[in-house]
């Protein structure tokens, strides 16, 4: 009975100590556009399998993806990927840019979460997913993720477990993907005059000559009318002649 306790424990303590893998996404929002890139990181030294294969060997085999979700053409935009090596620990980094209008789209996010809601109103922008993340049961071995979104934009309201500045983080783990929205909004600088193209945005002073030449109209009106009241008078005084 000893014996089988002590398997048990050596058991326990063996699963315990599996890391699995981890994702690190970060995402820098600017004006212009949205800057993903997603780290994958597995420890070479452990022995986790993932459909009969260890996972940096999962990693190593893993061909470029479309970086718009269900985009299954051949012709379709890839993620760029690049591989990098740290004593035991092995990376495989996932990177792409995307406009504001495409970034619904993303592969990497539609990988977690089957909602990703961006609306804009006014100079507004509030990015929500919905509650729970899809990865962890599609992945038995992922172990948590690390969501960084960094932006110099003024962030009205955010629910990130951690604010650093002007890097908001989201820590999802197997324990709260059950029930781990993202929501994060912020305003864009308001569009002025200044810092805009002037044929499109700048109103034009009425020029000098315009003013003048709206002046001479305005004077000629006056004369013509004028003519036709001295002509009216002309013409009655000499009706009045007549009849006399």
């Amino acid at each position: 009975m000893k014996k089988k306790i002590l398997l048990l424990l050596l058991l326990l303590l063996s699963i315990l100590l599996l890391s699995g893998c981890t994702v690190n996404y970060d995402l820098k929002i600017t004006e212009d556009d949205f800057q993903e890139q997603s780290v994958i990181s597995v420890d070479t030294n452990k022995n986790e399998i993932y459909q009969d294969q260890t996972l940096p060997t999962v990693l190593d085999n893993l061909k470029p993806m479309a970086v718009y979700a269900n985009s299954n053409s051949t012709s379709a935009k890839r993620y760029n990927l690049t591989r990098t090596e740290n004593n035991n620990i092995k990376n495989l980094n996932i990177a792409n840019t995307f406009s504001l209008s495409d970034f619904y789209r993303s592969a990497a996010v539609n990988q977690c979460f089957k909602e990703l809601n961006i609306q804009t109103e006014d100079n507004y922008v509030l990015i929500r997913t919905n509650r729970k993340c899809e990865a962890f049961d599609n992945y038995p071995l992922l172990e948590n993720i690390t969501i960084n979104i960094e932006t110099d934009m003024e962030v009205i309201v955010s629910n990130a477990d951690k604010v650093d500045g002007n890097v908001y983080t989201w820590n999802i783990t197997r324990e709260n993907y059950m029930d781990k929205a993202v929501r994060l909004s912020y305003s864009l600088p308001r569009v002025t005059t200044e810092n805009k193209d002037d044929h499109i945005f700048e109103e034009k002073p009425e020029s000098t000559t315009t003013r003048e030449d709206a002046k001479k109209r305005q004077y000629n009106v006056i004369f013509l009318i004028s003519l036709v009241f001295l002509g009216l008078i002309i013409g009655l005084a000499i009706k009045a002649k007549n009849h006399r």
